[in-house]
């Protein structure tokens, strides 16, 4: 990428204060680069660093402004970008009320899925009986969300995560869902907060 041509978008870019504009120019921007491995470059300098985090300086640009130029750019959805979504994290735990069948029905279903560690994308602060890699998809019904030390979804820092407050298995949804299709941690968040607690 020309120089003459970052340059020329920062320029732009000081230059506006609407959001939609600021990240139509990204979106240019992100397009115009021929080379791969500029790419990394480029998102260093729009948030105004020119390396990692130890070379800081400060522009102002919103994390989420740069992701959906990105998703644009690359014809996806910002979700696709952000590596969060990349990991699974707990929200509630099920054992009881199970029948028998369902409980034969769980470990059929997760023969094979058994690891002795938890599995890099988890994330977690309970220690299962078992841990299996993230192939299954379940529906769960519950009371209520609630916020939960125990919970790693929505959990930062010191404040606390999102849980399910009396779970009940409805279905396995394999046919038709992937992990990755699971409710998110901002959909889940949004359910909590359109309870109007």
């Amino acid at each position: 990428m020309e120089f003459a041509r970052l340059a020329h978008t920062f320029e732009e870019l000081e230059q506006t204060s609407s959001r939609l504009t600021l990240i139509e120019l990204l979106t240019q921007l992100f397009r115009s680069i021929e080379q791969p491995e500029e790419i990394e470059q480029v998102c260093y300098l729009v948030q105004g660093r020119v390396a990692p985090f130890f070379v800081a300086l400060e522009m102002g640009m919103a994390e989420k402004s740069v992701t959906k130029s990105l998703a644009m750019a690359s014809h996806t959805t910002p979700e696709q970008n952000d590596p969060e979504r990349d990991q699974f994290v707990t929200v509630t735990k099920i054992g009881t009320g199970l029948s028998d069948e369902q409980w034969r029905s769980i470990r059929e279903r997760t023969k094979g899925l058994e690891v002795d560690h938890r599995p890099a994308r988890v994330s977690s602060l309970i220690e299962p009986s078992v841990w299996v890699e993230p192939q299954l998809v379940l529906e769960v019904l519950a009371d209520e969300i609630t916020r939960s030390p125990t919970h790693t979804a929505g959990k930062v820092g010191g404040e606390p995560g999102y849980a399910l407050r009396f779970p009940r298995l409805v279905s396995f949804r394999e046919r038709d869902k992937k992990p990755e299709d699971a409710t998110t941690v901002q959909e889940l968040i949004e359910l909590y907060n359109s309870q109007g607690k």
